[in-house]
């Protein structure tokens, strides 16, 4: 529950309540819409209050979407991406090469270098080295030097930018040597088939990233199960009228429940690399 009261306290959720308390599952898109009436919060943070740290969505149009959170709230959410990272086999000594705007949460969350309000960053409390370098395609030609000077144990690359490293890679005659590729985007998961065409085009094992940022969400897909691991003391997954919803356990300051996973499908729990952790399909 929120700081200094209930959800009926929120004026985003207060319309969204039914006569048993629960909420109308939402997406990115009613933020924006709420937003659009002068608060960049959308109705999810307390009338007067700000929070510690703030954190502008990445939405394709205005208006302006902002969460909040304070450093408690944001370690928690930095323990999914150290889950992520722990799942895929990274460790002390490992080299991560984060190609992704300054702005993503898998660059702040993973050191505390990026977001000093951690400590220490996912990265940092598995010994793992972090560069980074903006996700932006004209910044190809320096994401392939740094792969050509650092050689990386694992790369996380926006969906976007595997033609143009590729490119790169391909003229500096570079030939990757990492044990994976982490494929991301802004919302959501990128398909399967974008994680296979990066496979032919890096020829490196690719796994995807499914984020929800306007929930604090953040999950590796497995590669036991091919699903999407959410651990079970940070999210609750629910099936609400045939739609896959996730309350982010964490989140007071700014709090999501119910929010909608778009494409999503739910599986049980009981994959054996993670038996508590929900389990997303997203293809």
């Amino acid at each position: 529950m929120p700081v200094g009261g209930a959800l009926e306290a929120l004026e985003f959720y207060r319309s969204r309540l039914d006569a048993e308390g629960n909420v109308r599952p939402w997406d990115v898109d009613d933020l924006a819409e709420f937003a659009g009436h002068g608060d960049p919060f959308a109705g999810r943070v307390a009338p007067g209050d700000r929070p510690t740290l703030s954190f502008q969505l990445e939405v394709p149009e205005e208006p302006v979407v902002w969460i909040g959170a304070e450093p408690a709230e944001v370690y928690a959410w930095s323990m999914a991406l150290e889950q992520s990272l722990r799942l895929w086999g990274l460790g002390p000594g490992d080299t991560l090469a984060l190609f992704d705007y300054g702005s993503s949460p898998l660059v702040l969350l993973s050191s505390s270098a990026y977001l000093p309000y951690l400590g220490q960053g996912a990265a940092q409390r598995l010994g793992v080295t972090t560069v980074c370098s903006d996700g932006v395609a004209n910044a190809a030609d320096r994401m392939a030097e740094t792969v050509e000077m650092l050689d990386p144990a694992a790369i996380v690359l926006r969906a976007e930018l595997v033609v143009p490293l590729a490119g790169a890679l391909r003229r500096r005659g570079v030939r990757l040597r990492c044990r994976w590729v982490a494929l991301c985007c802004s919302e959501g998961a990128p398909r399967r088939v974008e994680a296979h065409a990066c496979e032919q085009a890096l020829q490196v094992p690719t796994r995807r990233v499914l984020r929800a940022d306007a929930a604090f969400v953040l999950a590796p897909e497995c590669p036991t199960c091919d699903r999407f691991h959410l651990d079970s003391d940070l999210y609750r997954l629910e099936t609400v009228q045939g739609a896959v919803t996730v309350t982010t356990l964490f989140a007071r300051r700014c709090p999501s429940h119910r929010y909608l996973l778009g494409a999503a499908g739910a599986d049980s729990p009981g994959c054996p690399a993670a038996p508590d952790s929900w389990r997303v399909r997203w293809d």
